[in-house]
């Protein structure tokens, strides 16, 4: 999201936190997230957003997230992980459950499409300026400086628990479980980096967009989708 459009969420960092009481020293994983005051989604009304909305900032801010949700594909985001701040700028505070794969088949054996964000429950006009400049993005640079960092962060996040102290939390919580690792699936990188200039392909020469046009892009690169 920072190298699309800047501060659309929020800093995190992986640390060791360790107690000791009566001789006995715990430790557990902490994620700490950069706080982003403001209200969430969930409590505001379609009118409010919407009114909101017309500020050049906002609706600029509001574009650039639809763009990273179309590429980043999130599991949860559901209106109370989306906050608007008191400078009305929309952010999503809460992207643990990204790259979910939206395109699943049903029991009748017919693709569909679950997208679970909140953004596309709103249909207003997006930024012209910020479609443009996405179209003018470097994809491949973005992808490749991108993954460089993830293998460094990677390799930090390895070195702060020992291979017994991961399996451990792995095991403890078959519901919650634990890794340092990043997990993507072959290829998964190949075809985020396809996706990204398929969707400026298919923006480039697109003057005027809301974000139901947006969401429409999904079903387009899918065959068969109900």
């Amino acid at each position: 999201f920072f190298r699309l459009g800047g501060h659309l969420t929020p800093a995190t960092e992986l640390v060791r936190f360790e107690i000791t009481w009566n001789g006995r020293t715990d430790f557990y994983p902490v994620l700490i997230s950069e706080e982003i005051e403001g209200r969430n989604f969930h409590d505001l009304s379609t009118q409010d957003l919407a009114n909101h909305l017309e500020d050049e900032k906002t609706l600029a801010q509001w574009t650039w997230l639809c763009l990273g949700a179309i590429l980043t594909r999130p599991g949860d985001g559901r209106p109370s992980n989306y906050v608007l701040s008191p400078h009305f700028l929309p952010y999503c505070v809460d992207n643990d459950a990204s790259f979910v794969e939206p395109v699943i088949e049903n029991w009748r054996k017919k693709k569909e499409v679950h997208f679970h964000t909140a953004l596309f429950c709103f249909n207003v006009p997006l930024s012209a300026s910020v479609i443009e400049n996405f179209c003018s993005l470097d994809a491949f640079e973005i992808l490749n400086s991108w993954s460089s960092d993830l293998i460094t962060k990677e390799t930090t996040y390895a070195s702060i628990f020992s291979i017994d102290e991961e399996k451990k939390f792995y095991n403890k919580d078959p519901k919650n479980r634990f890794r340092t690792s990043l997990l993507f699936k072959e290829g998964a990188l190949t075809t985020l980096y396809l996706q990204f200039i398929s969707l400026q392909q298919q923006l480039r020469y697109r003057k005027t967009l809301n974000s139901f046009d947006l969401f429409s892009l999904i079903l387009a690169q899918e065959e068969g989708v109900k």
